[in-house]
């Protein structure tokens, strides 16, 4: 116990560098999204009746979003989840001293919506004592604690549903197809003289269709044949159309991309500091 018998690598090398791939798959997506915006594909919609009621929608002018958003997402999350299993198998070789570990194929870091679910995925851990076991079910997503909104974006447990949920899917179908998130709305008008909002409507933070609507306002002193220009002020996020639903207008795709990194990042750290101290 606690041997190391490959000579080739070191132990969780692997993991650590699945991660870094991931990374850089998670940066190219934003760069992606990025280039995207810098052609500014949106413009503002402006209708006002002759009674003042008008409306203020965003519309997209390019045919569509961006497919390499989804495929570099897509290679994102498969080298994180990689990496998770990764740890587990360069645990198991350290705890059994053989290299492949027994019930190699079995090896996998699960992740499970139930304590029942759980406990028949026990296997897929191998050899592994109870302190590596007692960590993972503590992380695992119906463990998650009940803690304030603001905090939720960086739980292990949530980020870890978002990674396997959004893994099994891209397996099945092509990612989600990359959506625009619409939030932190505050429209803007630029008014003729004698002419001021009386009240306005907001339409709430949601994905952006093609044409999407803004709000809705009554302009007080307006009458046919006036001009007015508005600007829908708000962020234009990637996102993605798949659950959970954002918790504020900060739990971006990028945010979220990037809270995964992390708490996949401590994970593995976490049970290579458990396997150094089985090692010696």
């Amino acid at each position: 116990m606690g041997n190391w018998p490959i000579q080739d690598r070191r132990p969780f090398e692997i993991a650590f560098l699945r991660i870094e791939r991931a990374n850089q798959h998670r940066l190219a997506a934003a760069k992606v999204w990025s280039d995207f915006l810098d052609e500014e594909p949106y413009h503002p919609v402006v209708r006002v009746d002759d009674d003042g009621e008008g409306e203020l929608w965003i519309g997209l002018e390019a045919e569509r979003l961006p497919l390499d958003i989804g495929f570099e997402l897509g290679e994102m999350l498969y080298q994180y989840r990689a990496a998770l299993d990764s740890s587990i198998y360069d645990a198991n070789v350290i705890e059994t001293g053989q290299n492949p570990p027994p019930d190699e194929r079995a090896l996998e870091f699960p992740i499970c919506e139930s304590e029942s679910i759980f406990t028949g995925s026990r296997r897929k851990l191998g050899q592994l004592p109870r302190e590596y076991v007692e960590f993972i079910e503590a992380i695992q997503p119906y463990n998650a604690p009940q803690i304030a909104d603001e905090l939720r974006p960086k739980n292990i447990n949530r980020n870890l549903l978002m990674l396997n949920d959004w893994s099994r899917k891209d397996r099945h179908r092509f990612l989600h197809i990359a959506r625009s998130w619409g939030a932190n709305r505050a429209p803007l008008f630029k008014l003729p003289d004698g002419v001021q909002v009386e009240r306005m409507e907001i339409v709430p933070d949601a994905i952006l269709e093609h044409d999407s609507r803004v709000a809705v306002f009554k302009l007080a002193g307006w009458h046919r044949g006036m001009h007015v220009e508005a600007n829908p002020n708000l962020t234009i996020d990637a996102a993605i159309d798949e659950p959970p639903p954002p918790i504020n207008d900060n739990d971006t795709l990028g945010h979220r991309a990037y809270n995964i990194a992390f708490s996949v990042h401590l994970v593995v750290a976490r049970i290579e500091d458990i396997a150094k101290r089985a090692r010696g």
